[in-house]
């Protein structure tokens, strides 16, 4: 059964209104600057800056500059325009998300560099875009989004050179293909797993691969195009990285219901840093700086130092 888009809107809409009131009475979403301010002043950082983090990870210290590395970056985007459909979603799926760094929308790069390839409904015809924080340039979905107050967290997952060199291609190909599509009915169907999940099971059941699916076939078949934004990056990791595919099949987790904030608890992938939109050449730059194996990764650090 297709939804109609229209209605889609409408009943959604209501529910992210209710949900606006509930969460402004019961919900802070502040979030504790993690760098001091001295730090943030060195950084670059506004004075105001509740979010900036760079997270430690004793793994990547002993990572060398030879290893390959996908990245996959989370958003908390916040609308100027409340009521948009996208403002909707992102509320609902707040709502029934049961991780703790809630995310509406993901994206997959092969650098650090604000570029992201990004599965969205908002850009007409063809829905995969390169996606930037800090410059929106034509893309639609970008531009809905305010980029001092939305907020993004940037991950990595080790991988080999074919690895790294396959999942590329596979994107490319999806980025170059005009049948790629948002499947915006898609939602409801993971909004309906995602109600059970969080309400329906014991906490030991809610994690992510904590309760299997019938099957995980729909993650490897071929001739795929219809996506969500998370069910295209879970795709693309589980056909092209044979960690994560070893996983899908032994969990056997259908990509079609993976939610944003799922793909941040696929083994293997670490946190890195956590910024305003605004900021995030600071925190890639910080993180290329910090950790030898990316600094070919982020090719502004790279290009000052030659």
């Amino acid at each position: 059964m297709r939804v109609n888009k229209k209605v889609l809107t409408i009943i959604l809409t209501v529910f992210a209104v209710v949900f606006a009131l509930f969460e402004s009475n019961c919900r802070s979403t502040l979030v504790e600057r993690t760098v001091d301010e001295t730090t943030a002043l060195e950084l670059g950082l506004d004075k105001g800056d509740n979010v900036f983090q760079i997270y430690v990870s004793e793994e990547l210290k002993q990572a060398l500059t030879q290893d390959h590395w996908i990245f996959i970056r989370l958003y908390q985007p916040y609308y100027d325009n409340p009521l948009c459909i996208e403002n909707v979603l992102s509320k609902c799926i707040q709502f029934v998300d049961v991780n703790p760094d809630y995310s509406s929308h993901s994206a997959i790069g092969f650098s650090l560099d604000d570029g992201f390839y990004g599965l969205t409904s908002s850009n007409s015809g063809h829905n995969l875009y390169l996606e930037s924080c800090t410059n929106s340039g034509d893309n639609e979905y970008m531009k809905k989004c305010n980029i001092y107050k939305s907020v993004e967290i940037t991950y990595a997952l080790k991988v080999t050179e074919e690895e790294y060199k396959k999942a590329k291609n596979l994107v490319e190909s999806y980025y170059d293909d005009t049948r790629t599509c948002y499947n915006i009915n898609q939602n409801v169907k993971i909004a309906w797993k995602a109600v059970g999940r969080k309400f329906f099971s014991p906490k030991d059941k809610q994690q992510f691969a904590a309760k299997p699916f019938a099957t995980s076939e729909q993650t490897f078949c071929e001739d795929k195009y219809d996506f969500v934004c998370s069910s295209f990056v879970a795709y693309v990791l589980a056909n092209s990285v044979e960690s994560v595919h070893d996983f899908f099949v032994e969990k056997q987790i259908d990509s079609n219901y993976v939610m944003p904030s799922d793909l941040a608890y696929i083994p293997g992938v670490i946190k890195l840093f956590k910024t305003t939109w605004v900021d995030y050449n600071i925190g890639a730059k910080n993180v290329a700086q910090t950790y030898t194996c990316f600094a070919t990764y982020y090719h502004d650090y790279v290009s000052s130092e030659k």
